[in-house]
């Protein structure tokens, strides 16, 4: 199996965790927040196994305004957050309880077909739990934490031969943040996030049959996000 193929089956599944889960305690009723990031620091690790070769792939860097929007919605103690793309999103739900908590599931469906040409689609099902907590007037601390399961599968043909791949597999996300409010209905906040996912793919290509197993990690610098409240 060529390794692009895999490349865009595991990113499609690691899109489906929040580039920045980014919760609220409950709100009032009909109020709409809208988030997205200016710029952050990235260090990512990739390894790979197909048919005992081992393949370790390290990078990092700076990225300014990184793709991604949130918006998110509270009502009566209620909440929801979407993370649209181009081919579907991901959603969570959740309720407000205890004052400064959250908890809920979270789901994604995402898929791109291609008349006579590549196919692709991937799934996830999992769960949030959200802590704040104010830790002076002027600042507040926010915990995220996002698990998951994850299904995937593509298909795709180059030069006459048809590959395949199944995937499934984990993934998490968890965030540490600070929330500093600079005026009226709009935040600032930065910190740390992690992001993990654990995926096997069962490959089929030219009439043979393979498996590879993929993991990636990754540790990011949130270094300018903002937070708009409409």
């Amino acid at each position: 199996m060529k390794r692009s193929l895999l490349g865009n089956l595991v990113a499609g599944l690691g899109a489906l965790m929040p580039t920045a889960c980014l919760m609220a305690a409950e709100a009032e009723p009909a109020q709409i927040r809208l988030s997205h990031g200016v710029w952050r620091y990235d260090m990512k690790t990739t390894e790979s196994d197909q048919t005992g070769t081992n393949v370790k792939e390290e990078s990092s860097g700076f990225t300014t305004f990184p793709a991604g929007i949130e918006i998110a919605a509270f009502w009566d103690g209620y909440a929801a957050y979407a993370y649209p793309v181009t081919t579907g999103g991901s959603f969570l739900i959740g309720k407000g309880f205890g004052g400064n908590q959250e908890a809920g599931i979270s789901f994604s469906y995402n898929s791109n077909n291609v008349k006579d040409g590549d196919e692709s689609s991937d799934t996830s099902i999992g769960g949030y739990y959200f802590y704040s907590r104010l830790l002076t007037p002027s600042l507040t601390f926010e915990f995220d934490f996002n698990p998951a399961l994850v299904m995937g599968s593509e298909k795709s043909t180059s030069g006459g031969t048809t590959q395949e791949a199944d995937g499934s597999g984990y993934s998490l996300y968890l965030d540490l943040l600070g929330v500093i409010p600079l005026a009226k209905n709009f935040e600032y906040v930065f910190g740390i996030d992690y992001t993990m996912s654990n995926i096997k793919a069962d490959v089929k290509s030219g009439g043979a049959s393979s498996t590879i197993k993929e993991s990636e990690s990754g540790l990011g610098l949130i270094l300018a996000k903002f937070r708009y409240f409409i």
